[in-house]
């Protein structure tokens, strides 16, 4: 991706990368060649800690480390990446595919541990999809601290072209919002082979419209960062990539670009 002409022409600033939580200790060499072309392309990377590589959430094997352990990892990861100062504690931590997901509580030691060891840094204090319950909890087990800053991911609004779900968060949440990961789908199956979005690329370009549009909701979201440049692996049941896995432009990506010349 950083060295695509066609990203470079689009004069983006902020990227975002989801690595496993122990990336810094057993992917040292894939992490560290993303993060040092990050920084030669001029980008602020945003790092969200994640579940493990093998990791099969909600099925078994479905493991979280320990606050110990993930603040080992974090101020690792901190000391050889001083420059790297936007993180989140865990990925889309209300998701059933996190080990987060039915333990809000762990996903705010996390939060605590990472505030701990990244003293100054940007941090989300979580990073979710829209959600009730499950926020309400995580909340409650920060004992009645509100952070002002926040993640998620709205592809249901983005791409269901409404704004339910964005707007909720926002009474929800104090303070500023990243619309961390969202973007137009172009097709997506569920495990059990249920079709959920079959490819359509009018849609998706009706949709990448609507992410600029619900990024412009409230003055409150300040950034957004769309998922994916590149459907990298064609089994993917998940494609929101901006080109296709041969590397072929798709229609959204052209739009993104004329709705970025719109605001310069």
């Amino acid at each position: 991706m950083f060295g695509d002409e066609r990203f470079r022409a689009l004069r983006v600033r902020y990227t975002r990368l989801a690595m496993p939580w122990d990336a810094v200790f057993k992917e040292p060499r894939r992490l560290d060649t993303w993060l040092r072309a990050a920084r030669a392309a001029g980008q602020r990377p945003l790092v969200a800690f994640n579940r493990a590589r093998g990791s099969e959430c909600p099925e078994r094997p479905c493991r979280a480390p320990s606050p110990a352990r993930f603040e080992r990892a974090a101020r690792e990861f901190v000391r050889r990446y001083p420059w790297v100062r936007d993180l989140q504690p865990w990925n889309e931590a209300n998701s059933p595919t996190q080990p987060t997901g039915k333990r809000p509580e762990l996903a705010a030691a996390y939060y605590r541990k990472l505030k701990k060891v990244c003293s100054g840094c940007s941090i989300t204090a979580a990073d979710v999809l829209p959600a009730d319950r499950w926020l309400d909890d995580f909340l409650a087990a920060l004992g009645g601290e509100r952070p002002k800053l926040w993640g998620l991911h709205n592809y249901s609004d983005v791409n269901r072209f409404k704004e339910e779900g964005t707007r909720a968060f926002l009474d929800k949440v104090d303070g500023e919002v990243w619309l961390t990961e969202t973007g137009p789908i172009h097709s997506f199956s569920t495990g059990d082979g249920r079709v959920l979005f079959k490819p359509d690329a009018d849609r998706s370009v009706r949709a990448t419209d609507q992410a600029v549009r619900l990024a412009r909701l409230d003055k409150r979201i300040t950034r957004l960062y769309l998922y994916q440049w590149r459907r990298t692996n064609p089994q993917d049941r998940f494609d929101s990539g901006l080109t296709g896995p041969n590397g072929a432009e798709r229609p959204a990506l052209t739009r993104l670009r004329e709705l970025l010349l719109e605001d310069r």
